[in-house]
């Protein structure tokens, strides 16, 4: 039952509507939504090159640089590191990892050293240097950054050279040089 003044939808119903018949095929309605999702796939995909593209230009010129990164999907081919200030992302192959031989573990999804057991795991942080730039395939590679070892490209990104706080105690404490004369500001009293 409906209320006074109510409006009565059986009323404002289009012809048509009654005979419970679409006003657009079911088959025509089928093919219309399959070419909205194909024209959305295509549209996602070339936004998607051209963010590659403008990140691959925007990092040409910092070939050699050094940055902060984080590791977010090792592979058997490598890692997949995002460098977290430009939040722009890259590969370091795995054949690039010095000073061991690397492999990839499926079970556990990582990539260890066999002699020492350096492992590399999604979020971990590590600084990287950009090697090179494929531009025909949009891809950027990078090669991590041992400790230790002495690199001839330029200067680290400011990112990458922020402070490390030392949770250790310093093991000697200095206590300040005793002043000469007043015990305050060192000058020397005019009492003869």
């Amino acid at each position: 039952m409906r209320e006074a003044g109510a409006p009565s939808f059986r009323r404002s119903l289009p012809k048509g509507w009654e005979s419970h018949e679409p006003p657009i095929p079911e088959a025509e309605l089928a093919q219309i939504a399959e070419e909205t999702s194909q024209t959305e796939r295509r549209a996602a995909e070339a936004e998607r090159e051209l963010v590659e593209w403008k990140k691959v230009r925007f990092m040409e010129d910092k070939v050699g640089d050094e940055f902060a990164a984080l590791v977010l999907n090792p592979t058997k081919y490598g890692l997949f590191v995002e460098l977290t200030d430009l939040f722009v992302e890259g590969l370091v192959p795995i054949d690039t990892l010095r000073g061991d031989r690397y492999t990839w573990r499926e079970n556990t999804h990582e990539i260890v050293g066999e002699r020492w057991g350096r492992r590399f795991r999604a979020g971990d942080r590590v600084n990287v240097i950009l090697d090179r730039i494929l531009a025909q395939e949009r891809r950027l590679q990078f090669s991590i950054v041992e400790e230790g070892i002495v690199f001839t490209g330029r200067k680290p990104s400011p990112s990458s050279l922020k402070p490390k706080k030392n949770k250790r105690k310093p093991d000697v404490t200095f206590a300040p040089k005793r002043l000469k004369g007043h015990k305050r500001t060192g000058k020397k009293s005019k009492r003869r």
